[in-house]
């Protein structure tokens, strides 16, 4: 008999009931632990953003941990020795579209994409998976989800695909993530009960909770109490942003309420103010909303939930508000375009867009800190779980596939060489050196991750090998 089958026969002993789903992923893991059978499965969280703006990426003092982070990676200080920054990547498919749409995280050029269109991503489709989805097949067995794909996209430009012309969806408002990854099937149901009495979702759960302490031992009834803590903190910091979300006349969803790092609470805005534009226009509060994604993310990943989370934070037109950190304008209308045109002369819009890197930047530490307490064998979830994140537009908003980074936080496991910043080129949209690809960075983390991957992307666009200097 397998030790897994082992595991989930002792689980069901202990006769859990409506509270199953919350709890048996946290208690397989624990389970494991405690039997000497920590999970030998990396994990992976991808956190794909938008806008880019290459001089603020780059930092300064050489390739080892004395190296000097740029102001928007302030949020990552204290991990700088955990982290690794690749500079100067480049994507292999189309030069001129929004963050390059697909062809970013698949290496496949998109269906229906006639070249030189800079607005052919309105009608473009995958033109085969994503890296993500390949990457999870592997690392999701034995899972309850084999992958959490989150975050802030237009349902038909998420980025994110599943098979050729098969769009991957997202799931946004934090009250459906929590319920469909969190509480569990039925938790909607549950939630909404909870909400209208001013409970917490653990009240649908107390007996089995009792059930499954009588089965633990003292050491993995501390995990348990600080996975219940967390949840329970959750539940009720959703409960601020509202329990629904809003349908946009073109089929996009926006969370109601957005929750600022403070609780303060923001609504919809629509784009320069006219009533003419679409709500989607403009989406105010996804800072607070973001926070509240990230903790949900490593909590699965900490709980044995899931091995790997598609964390997107930008759909590819980015007509977004940040009120949480003072941007109050349309990012893509009053920063990337202004920068595009006053080639970064303009003050004003450097000083918003460094702020949301910035931002963007606190949503990975956010991630990285929760994995860092949470307890693991003997050391945390940390040390076995990778971080990649990057900005779906490379160098410069439109044209900027020659200059992309890529910033590693965490080891996978002692796989990756952190504590240093690699630059492949000068890289940057106009000089096309690059060295290497986005397709081998992906390759070479599914490497990190123990696949048996033989390549991201299509025949001509392939990644194969691994970028040098990276592995252990």
């Amino acid at each position: 008999m397998s030790q897994l089958l082992r595991r989930r026969q002792f689980i069901q002993r202990m006769g859990l009931t409506s509270g199953a789903f919350l709890l048996n992923p946290i208690l397989d893991s624990l389970i494991g632990e405690a039997w000497g059978q920590v999970a030998n499965k990396k994990r992976l969280i991808i956190y794909m953003t938008g806008g880019h703006m290459p001089p603020d990426w780059t930092v300064t003092g050489g390739t080892n941990p004395n190296y000097t982070l740029p102001y928007i990676f302030s949020p990552l200080e204290a991990y700088k020795k955990e982290m690794l920054v690749l500079r100067n990547l480049y994507c292999t498919v189309y030069p001129n579209l929004h963050g390059n749409l697909y062809g970013t995280l698949s290496g496949f050029p998109s269906i229906g994409v006639s070249a030189g269109d800079n607005f052919a991503y309105l009608n473009a489709r995958p033109g085969g998976p994503s890296f993500d989805t390949v990457l999870s097949t592997e690392l999701g067995g034995g899972t309850r989800h084999k992958e959490m794909a989150i975050g802030y996209t237009r349902p038909s430009q998420t980025g994110l695909a599943e098979a050729y012309d098969k769009i991957k969806p997202t799931v946004m408002n934090p009250r459906d993530v929590f319920n469909k990854f969190i509480s569990g099937a039925g938790g909607q149901q549950v939630d909404q009960t909870a909400l209208k009495m001013k409970k917490s979702i653990l009240d649908f759960a107390a007996a089995d909770i009792k059930r499954a302490y009588r089965g633990l031992a003292s050491p993995e009834k501390d995990k348990f109490t600080q996975f219940l803590t967390n949840v329970e903190d959750l539940g009720s910091r959703i409960n601020i942003s509202g329990p629904t979300s809003p349908e946009c006349g073109n089929g996009y969803t926006l969370p109601s309420r957005g929750i600022g790092p403070g609780g303060q609470n923001y609504p919809t805005a629509e784009f320069g103010g006219d009533p003419n534009n679409l709500p989607w226009w403009g989406g105010n509060g996804f800072c607070g909303n973001e926070y509240l994604h990230a903790e949900m993310a490593a909590l699965a990943v900490g709980c044995g939930i899931t091995r790997h989370v598609t964390f997107v934070s930008a759909y590819h037109e980015a007509h977004q508000f940040y009120p949480d950190i003072g941007v109050n304008v349309d990012i893509h209308e009053q920063i990337c375009h202004v920068l595009d045109k006053t080639a970064y002369r303009d003050a004003t819009a450097i000083q918003r867009g460094k702020e949301i890197l910035k931002f963007h930047a606190s949503v990975v530490a956010k991630m990285y800190d929760k994995l860092k307490k949470t307890p693991e064998g003997n050391g945390t979830a940390a040390d076995n779980t990778l971080i990649l994140w990057f900005s779906d537009v490379g160098g410069v908003h439109h044209y900027g596939h020659w200059g992309y980074t890529g910033i590693l936080l965490g080891n996978a496991g002692g796989a990756i060489r952190t504590g240093a910043s690699h630059s492949f080129g000068d890289g940057d949209y106009f000089t096309k050196n690059s060295k290497y690809t986005m397709n081998q960075l992906y390759f070479t983390i599914a490497k990190a991750m123990g696949s048996n991957m033989k390549q991201v992307g299509d025949g001509t666009n392939v990644g194969n090998s691994v970028i040098p200097g990276i592995l252990t």
